[in-house]
Protein backbone atom coordinates (compact mmCIF):
# COMPACT_ATOMS: atom_id res chain seq x y z
CA UNK A 1 0.00 0.00 0.00
CA UNK A 2 1.65 3.23 -0.90
CA UNK A 3 2.22 6.12 1.75
CA UNK A 4 -0.75 8.49 0.62
CA UNK A 5 -3.01 5.65 0.70
CA UNK A 6 -6.10 5.96 3.39
CA UNK A 7 -6.77 2.50 5.24
CA UNK A 8 -10.35 1.40 5.53
CA UNK A 9 -11.37 0.70 8.60
CA UNK A 10 -14.05 -2.21 9.08
CA UNK A 11 -15.48 -2.68 13.13
CA UNK A 12 -17.26 -5.81 13.69
CA UNK A 13 -20.02 -5.85 16.66
CA UNK A 14 -19.70 -9.10 17.88
CA UNK A 15 -22.66 -9.00 20.46
CA UNK A 16 -25.12 -9.75 17.23
CA UNK A 17 -24.88 -13.44 16.53
CA UNK A 18 -25.62 -12.16 12.84
CA UNK A 19 -22.10 -10.41 12.89
CA UNK A 20 -21.00 -14.13 12.95
CA UNK A 21 -22.25 -14.99 9.30
CA UNK A 22 -21.13 -11.20 8.35
CA UNK A 23 -17.65 -12.23 9.39
CA UNK A 24 -16.83 -14.67 7.43
CA UNK A 25 -17.17 -12.43 4.20
CA UNK A 26 -14.01 -10.74 5.69
CA UNK A 27 -11.16 -11.88 3.92
CA UNK A 28 -7.49 -11.17 5.84
CA UNK A 29 -4.79 -10.58 3.18
CA UNK A 30 -1.56 -10.65 4.16
CA UNK A 31 -0.24 -7.11 5.76
CA UNK A 32 -3.76 -6.57 7.18
CA UNK A 33 -4.04 -5.69 10.69
CA UNK A 34 -6.78 -7.13 13.08
CA UNK A 35 -7.42 -5.47 16.31
CA UNK A 36 -9.19 -7.06 18.99
CA UNK A 37 -10.62 -4.82 21.88
CA UNK A 38 -11.01 -5.41 25.40
CA UNK A 39 -14.13 -7.07 26.34
CA UNK A 40 -16.34 -5.39 28.68
CA UNK A 41 -14.99 -6.65 31.99
CA UNK A 42 -11.26 -5.41 30.98
CA UNK A 43 -12.93 -1.75 30.26
CA UNK A 44 -14.65 -2.07 33.88
CA UNK A 45 -11.09 -3.52 35.92
CA UNK A 46 -9.54 -0.97 33.94
CA UNK A 47 -11.77 1.85 35.28
CA UNK A 48 -11.93 0.46 38.81
CA UNK A 49 -8.09 0.53 39.08
CA UNK A 50 -7.69 4.06 37.64
CA UNK A 51 -10.40 5.23 40.38
CA UNK A 52 -9.17 3.38 43.42
CA UNK A 53 -5.66 5.18 43.68
CA UNK A 54 -7.48 8.36 43.35
CA UNK A 55 -9.88 7.38 45.97
CA UNK A 56 -6.40 6.55 48.70
CA UNK A 57 -4.86 9.94 47.56
CA UNK A 58 -8.58 11.66 48.80
CA UNK A 59 -8.96 9.38 51.87
CA UNK A 60 -5.45 10.29 53.12
CA UNK A 61 -5.65 13.94 52.10
CA UNK A 62 -8.76 14.15 54.30
CA UNK A 63 -7.14 11.92 57.23
CA UNK A 64 -4.38 14.44 57.04
CA UNK A 65 -6.71 17.27 57.36
CA UNK A 66 -8.16 16.04 60.44
CA UNK A 67 -4.82 15.22 61.85
CA UNK A 68 -4.11 18.72 61.21
CA UNK A 69 -7.43 20.22 63.27
CA UNK A 70 -6.94 18.18 66.60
Amino acid sequence: MPQDAKATVYQLDARSPDAFILANQFKVKPGDVVFVGPAGITRWNRFLTQLLPLTGIISNAASATYNFDR
